[in-house]
């Protein structure tokens, strides 16, 4: 009898001695969670704040690339990585893979006024057409300018409706100065203006048109009382050609050897200052040489 028991008691017992319960298989047994991935952060600093910018810092998982770039501010030029005091890359271009936690230093130079290209003078104005009032400021870092006159150049093919306002202003690099024109409140004005060196421009400003840049345009600046002999320059040896044409106040050009591009300027001595525009059809290229002079009283220019 003892043994019949004690075999129902194994047989009902069976299941639960063995822990096999429905809800315990090891098979039901959840998965450990994947580890927390290890993420460090790239720091950068750079010499001067106003010298420039890096991209690309922040917070990295470990083993991911970290990709920096060196961007320098205008007049400044990028020199070197640094880390802990030491150059680790003259790239502004940076890659590494990431281990650790880690602060770099991006040192930028000032580029001396020396070694600045100078190709062009930076000139920005603020326009009040209602009123003829502008502000104009020399952004040029390293020259100063001298601004002979404003002019209209909407009647360019008409000297009779055209508006020449001499200034004879000097702003030196970074100075604004405040002034009126004549010129009529639905134009926008050009400037003529000579840099240090003696190379003189007129600046259209096109910041108001989209997909444009603002344009300085070489211009041969003559006195009242200076006769002008030169040629107008190609790229080739090919000949000027016979189609050309005249805006602005050009009485006083005349062609010498036009195939050839010889010109001649005799300014008379008694005009007020004038500016002169030639055009000649050039079937080399899309658009045709462009010839500007103005006719000024060059004393009027301090000498520096």
């Amino acid at each position: 009898m003892k043994g019949i028991i004690c075999s129902v008691l194994a047989v009902v017992l069976l299941p639960g001695c063995g822990g096999g319960g429905e809800g315990n298989s090891p098979d039901d047994t959840p998965p450990d969670p994947p580890p927390a991935p290890v993420t460090y952060t790239i720091t950068a600093t750079v010499s001067e704040d106003i010298s420039g910018e890096v991209e690309g810092t922040g917070e990295y998982n470990e083993g991911e690339t970290a990709a920096l770039t060196a961007t320098p501010a205008d007049w400044y030029r990028f020199v070197s990585w640094e880390e802990g005091q030491q150059e680790i890359s003259t790239s502004p271009s940076l890659e590494f893979t990431v281990t650790e936690d880690r602060e770099l230093f991006a040192r930028f130079e000032e580029i001396p006024c020396e070694e600045s290209d100078g190709t062009e003078a930076e000139i920005g104005y603020d326009w009040q057409s209602s009123s003829n009032q502008f502000t104009i400021t020399n952004h040029n870092r390293c020259d100063g300018l001298f601004f002979w006159a404003i002019l209209d150049t909407q009647f360019l093919d008409d000297p009779s409706r055209q508006e020449i306002t001499p200034i004879y202003l000097s702003l030196s690099p970074g100075e604004s100065r405040y002034m009126q024109t004549k010129t009529p409140e639905h134009s926008k004005p050009v400037l003529i203006y000579s840099r240090e060196n003696g190379e003189s421009f007129e600046f259209v400003n096109l910041e108001h048109l989209p997909d444009t840049e603002n344009q300085h345009n070489p211009v041969a600046l003559l006195d009242y009382e200076e006769d002008h002999v030169g040629q107008i320059e190609r790229e080739d040896s090919q000949q000027i050609g016979s189609e050309w044409d005249s805006y602005g106040d050009c009485h006083n050009f005349s062609w010498l050897d036009m195939e050839n591009g010889h010109y001649q300027v005799a300014p008379d001595p008694t005009e007020e200052d004038s500016f002169c525009e030639i055009s000649i059809d050039d079937q080399q290229s899309q658009y045709p040489i462009m010839f500007r002079y103005y006719v000024t009283d060059k004393s009027q220019r301090p000498i520096e």
